[in-house]
């Protein structure tokens, strides 16, 4: 039993020292498969996520920002990219400070890189004078709105076939 933990030990232990190309010497098939997986893009077992373009060609729908919004380069700043994620192509109205009944999409946070949560939070959190968990709790439980003015959501043709 020993004998068999002590061999199970030395092959993880060769995987974990194993290089592309070169087995290691306690390592056997693990540290080959180890290997083979790096090489061809698996990492931790799992497949290297697809290119972008092969990932948006299979959506339905997608959103940019408006180049002619009136919120753009703040936007465009915030979120680093024309990319909007949002949760929904489907638009809601909801009330902005005074103003009633604004059409806005919901924006996807969780879709959002790192840092363009940060900078998002960071706006908020200057813009309304509060500290940054309680912007991070707000978004939780309420979401953030994007102006629709702000968007341009597009559909995929297929998504009507």
């Amino acid at each position: 039993m020993k004998r068999k933990l002590d061999r199970e030990k030395r092959a993880v232990e060769g995987t974990n020292k194993a290089r592309i190309g070169q087995p290691s010497s306690g390592g056997g098939q693990l540290a080959l498969l180890s290997d083979r997986n790096r090489a061809s893009g698996v990492v931790g077992n799992k497949p290297a996520p697809e290119s972008t373009e092969v990932r948006m060609s299979a959506e339905m729908w997608s959103a940019i920002l408006n180049p002619r919004g009136p919120n753009y380069n703040t936007w465009h700043d915030t979120l680093g990219s024309d990319k909007v994620p949002l949760k929904s192509s489907a638009s809601v109205k909801v009330a902005l400070g005074p103003e009633k009944d604004v059409e806005v999409y919901m924006l996807d946070l969780t879709a959002m890189p790192l840092g363009s949560r940060a900078r998002l939070v960071g706006r908020m959190a200057a813009t309304f004078g509060v500290p940054v968990y309680e912007v991070e709790g707000e978004l939780k439980r309420s979401g953030f709105p994007i102006r629709a003015a702000d968007v341009i959501v597009s559909f995929n043709l297929r998504a009507f076939v």
